[in-house]
């Protein structure tokens, strides 16, 4: 799929992420995508929010969309579908704002949707990796892979960035 043709969604789940989501939104926004970038906060106390929002003040294509309490990244992905459905988007891009994501490989994922329609960048596959991870970070991220594997019964089942064709409503 070219994505000079296609109507995309860059969506971000965000909780306390003050410290990453400037930085992010301009390495995202630098990479010229023609792309709308949500923001789904989670009404975080450290003032996400209002960075975010002073942000969209000079990049239009950027906006916020806040929530009330912490609801999750389920509800957050789950949400971006609804969002990317309702503004006809071809694409759906989802990345974590803690850097866990490199934004320079959206790029070079979006290519791949050319033979495929879900494309997933992941930490747990090759040429993946948890550097700079403590160990009880990297033990529970493992443990809620495989709970989650478990539970779907699903061998492929992934957190990562995501690149996905969004199906006409």
């Amino acid at each position: 799929m070219s994505t000079d043709e296609s109507r995309m969604l860059v969506a971000i789940a965000t909780y306390n992420e003050a410290g990453n989501i400037q930085m992010l939104l301009q390495q995202i926004c630098s990479l010229d995508l023609p792309a709308r970038i949500i923001v789904i906060d989670d009404d975080s106390p450290d003032g996400t929010g209002g960075l975010v929002s002073a942000f969209a003040k000079s990049n239009p294509r950027v906006c916020l969309h806040s929530r009330e309490g912490k609801m999750g990244i389920g509800s957050a992905h789950k949400y971006a579908i609804r969002e990317a459905k309702r503004i006809n988007a071809d694409v759906l891009v989802t990345l974590d704002a803690d850097f866990s994501h490199d934004p320079s490989d959206i790029p070079r994922l979006l290519r791949e949707l050319d033979d495929a329609e879900v494309v997933v960048g992941s930490r747990f596959l090759p040429g993946g990796g948890l550097e700079n991870w403590n160990v009880f970070r990297r033990i529970l991220t493992h443990a809620g892979h495989l709970a989650t594997r478990v539970v779907l019964r699903n061998h492929l089942m992934r957190l990562g960035l995501y690149v996905l064709t969004v199906p006409p409503p």
